[in-house]
């Protein structure tokens, strides 16, 4: 070890010994999203620590960079492949694409029930919504709504719109109905609880 220092008492004198061990008690992983978009999140995940994985992992959770284009990570280091992605326990089958690029997994549109990598840049992209995936802004919350329980598509609705609201404005919200209820006044009520609105633009799509 490493001599700190020297205190002495009456009984005699104590030598401080540091040991090697100390130099490991800290933080491994320092680096955080800095939720500016792309690779580094969204503004959701700010300061959120990046998930690091060593060796083979299993059943690594993804971190959700862009859930409106359904981008993710499950590591910020390299990435040798990734072989099985499950939703709620099932498969989902990989479409044979692995992107160079970020920016192309970016602009990739993913057959519904199928993912695409980059590996490269460590992105993960799915074709259909994560139905597992936590939500919490009324944005996103909105979202699941139109297209999970009502089965809405990209043709109905505005999707860029409501990932700027959710950029705009992340803020934790969210609505319970105990008995049921109609659609469109949950979104109502969930969209003011962030001074947002819901109505149809010229194109005939739901925008905010």
């Amino acid at each position: 070890g490493t001599a700190l220092g020297i205190v002495a008492n009456d009984d005699g004198i104590d030598l401080l010994i540091a040991s090697p061990l100390d130099k490991l008690d800290r933080e491994l992983v320092t680096r955080r999203f800095a939720g500016t978009g792309g690779k580094e999140g969204g503004a959701d995940i700010k300061e959120k620590t990046v998930p690091r994985g060593w060796g083979q992992v299993r059943e690594a959770t993804v971190v959700w960079l862009d859930v409106a284009k359904r981008i993710g990570m499950v590591n910020w280091g390299p990435i040798q492949a990734i072989t099985t992605v499950k939703e709620r326990g099932g498969a989902i089958t990989f479409s044979g694409t692995d992107y160079a690029t970020y920016a192309l997994l970016d602009a990739a549109a993913v057959t519904a029930g199928q993912y695409s990598t980059c590996l490269a840049e460590r992105g993960i992209k799915l074709g259909s919504d994560p139905l597992g995936a936590y939500v919490s802004s009324a944005a996103q919350i909105v979202e699941r709504m139109l297209t999970v329980e009502l089965g809405l598509t990209a043709a109905d609705y505005d999707a860029a719109a409501f990932a700027a609201l959710h950029s705009a404005n992340p803020a934790l919200t969210g609505i319970w109905l105990p008995s049921g209820g109609q659609a469109i006044d949950a979104i109502r009520a969930l969209m003011q609880t962030v001074g947002a609105w819901l109505w149809d633009d010229l194109a005939g799509k739901l925008t905010t």
